[in-house]
């Protein structure tokens, strides 16, 4: 079974035994897999970036309410603006052998937020942002 990581520095890939969709280790200077950079916009920017040749969907939720879902082709980049704050956040590729990542999200005004999601190992909940 594969797994699909988050890493700030990765066009590469990285392959092993894996089970789920995660933030991958050694992301770079940000938290967790995402490089974390001041923005002129007040409001806060997460880039997403797909490094697999398959679909990839990333949500962020507040409480039980979907903030945003972004679909993002093979190869593509996608982004979305979110209020400050605290967010639950699932990531689902389309390979059935390959399950779902999820954990917490926190954003702050002014920043930017950038991850790119790869095959690599599961590292179970995380969190990302601040």
């Amino acid at each position: 079974m594969g797994a699909l990581v988050g890493r700030a520095d990765a066009p590469s890939l990285a392959t092993g035994p894996l089970t789920n969709l995660a933030p991958a280790a050694g992301a770079g200077p940000g938290p967790g897999p995402f490089t974390e950079a001041t923005s002129r916009t007040e409001t806060p920017t997460i880039v997403v970036t797909n490094g697999e040749g398959d679909h990839l969907v990333f949500m962020l939720s507040s409480g039980y309410r979907v903030v945003c879902r972004l679909e993002i082709a093979p190869y593509g980049v996608g982004s979305v603006r979110v209020m400050p704050g605290q967010y639950d956040y699932r990531v689902v590729g389309t390979d059935p052998h390959v399950g779902a990542g999820y954990g917490d999200a926190t954003f702050r005004r002014y920043r930017e937020y950038r991850a790119t999601f790869v095959n690599g190992t599961d590292f179970g909940p995380q969190h990302l942002g601040d």
